[in-house]
């Protein structure tokens, strides 16, 4: 200082204060000690801007950077004293190699293709190691690749189609009842791998000795195990080789799973019809298709709670059902309703023999002819025996009854 409020600046400095720093060097985004290291290639800039954004250390020789006087991702202007926003995109030429770059208000963000992020120190988007992670390829060994990575399995496990998860290849049982308390049930009667009995549709909800629940549908684990449901473009149907043994081997996917074959009467009342993902079914005569916990099966129809068999009563039975109708009365329209029985049709004119049939609800009546008389139930006509009624009728001689008359048989 020579003098109040005025100061002799070195080079690249200004202000009263020597407050103003225009000095440009190389940034630093590491340091190793007293040394600097990752200079931004290229890059040649003020402290401020360096410290502000990427870097840690800033020029030559090497400085650290220390306490701002704005907030990270701010620089201040010089004309309003305000601090503003940085955008890190448009300064720093070069950040988020590989990927694109993102402004936002103090900060950025690189968006890396797929199996890539933001390195810490070059800030470039740079492959990610993910065998670095302990969890990775559990049962099998991971190996590295340029963006992803896969797994090599240990004998008895093979991959999944994505081949990021060993799946337990051996066989074991497949349960397809789970209780609330984690009891299993209902095992089918072959046994299955790990991944065909959970990963059909309507299968296993349990699997092995010790009753492991299968993964819900959809979830991460479940993924892992059954590949998202996708069929691997070199699948042959009932082909159960494969399995990295040797971890020289090229996997081959595990066996398509024919729900039809492995799973009786999936279907209910209807036939089982195996495709490539999951399975339909062809409903039976008085079944319908519906779903089952998303899975399609075959139920009854109720033609009872359809109301079939009006005048008469319906009784329900496993694809059909039986109408029985009163007395004097038929199903009819397939036993939709109960319709009167007409006997006097039905016989061609023989019921009520001498006599007219005549039909009403539910049955028929008899008007007989002279000479003859209705029975109790009136269902039929019999002959009267007018020598029996009226043993006088022939005063002078002998009375021979006749179909529907009589005669006399005078004396001489």
């Amino acid at each position: 200082c020579i003098a109040p409020d005025r100061c002799v600046c070195f080079h690249g400095l200004s202000g009263t204060r020597c407050e103003i720093d225009r000095r440009t060097g190389p940034c630093y985004t590491d340091t190793r000690g007293a040394l600097c290291t990752g200079a931004l290639e290229g890059v040649v800039c003020t402290k401020q801007l360096c410290c502000a954004t990427v870097g840690v250390a800033w020029g030559h020789p090497c400085e650290r950077c220390g306490d701002l006087d704005c907030p990270q991702g701010h620089l201040r202007n010089l004309a309003t004293k305000e601090c503003q926003d940085i955008d890190e995109c448009a300064a720093v030429p070069g950040l988020c190699e590989g990927g694109r770059c993102i402004n936002s208000v103090g900060s950025f963000s690189c968006e890396c293709p797929a199996g890539q992020r933001r390195h810490p120190v070059s800030n470039n988007c740079e492959d990610i190691d993910e065998c670095e992670d302990p969890d990775i390829c559990p049962n099998g060994k991971c190996v590295n690749t340029e963006g992803d990575y896969y797994c090599l399995c240990n004998p008895h496990f093979i991959p999944s189609p994505d081949k990021k998860f060993c799946i337990d290849g051996r066989v074991d049982a497949c349960y397809t009842y789970l209780s609330e308390t984690g009891e299993c049930g209902d095992k089918l009667g072959m046994a299955l791998s790990n991944r065909d009995c959970c990963c059909g549709y309507n299968m296993g909800r349990a699997w092995g000795q010790l009753c492991t629940p299968c993964p819900p549908r959809g979830s991460m684990e479940w993924s892992h195990l059954c590949g998202g449901g996708a069929i691997p473009p070199d699948w042959r149907r009932n082909d159960t080789s494969g399995g990295f043994g040797d971890g020289d081997e090229i996997a081959h996917p595990i066996a398509k799973i024919n729900e039809c074959m492995l799973r009786n009467g999936i279907c209910g009342l209807g036939d089982c019809v195996d495709k490539d993902v999951g399975y339909s079914c062809s409903c039976w005569t008085g079944a319908e298709s519906t779903l089952q916990d998303g899975n399609p099966t075959c139920i009854d129809i109720d033609e009872c709670a359809l109301q079939y068999c009006k005048g008469g009563t319906c009784i329900n039975t496993p694809g059909s059902f039986q109408c029985k109708c009163p007395p004097g009365f038929d199903p009819v329209e397939n036993g939709l309703r109960c319709s009167d029985k007409n006997e006097c049709e039905l016989t061609d004119g023989e019921m009520c023999t001498n006599g007219v049939c005549t039909n009403i609800g539910g049955g028929y009546e008899c008007t007989c002819n002279p000479g003859y008389e209705s029975t109790q139930t009136g269902h039929a006509c019999t002959d009267v025996d007018e020598c029996a009624d009226n043993p006088r009728v022939c005063r002078r001689g002998r009375c021979r009854n006749t179909p529907g008359g009589y005669e006399c048989l005078c004396e001489p």
